[in-house]
């Protein structure tokens, strides 16, 4: 089952830490694959804990 993600950049982390970071929020438009051959060397994400299917993927 594909997981739809959205990407949300986080410019504040990304400034103070010197590493381009982004938060992935679920139920988006884009796949989970595609989001993660963005230009982000960190992600984020919080997932709750009965959303197995987007823990497993």
């Amino acid at each position: 089952m594909p997981v739809r993600v959205s990407i949300d950049p986080l410019a504040w982390e990304s400034d103070f830490f010197g590493v381009n970071s982004a938060r992935v929020a679920l139920d988006g438009e884009m796949t989970l694959q595609d989001a993660l051959q963005q230009p982000y060397t960190l992600w984020q994400a919080k997932v709750p804990a009965e959303r197995i299917e987007v823990i497993d993927a």
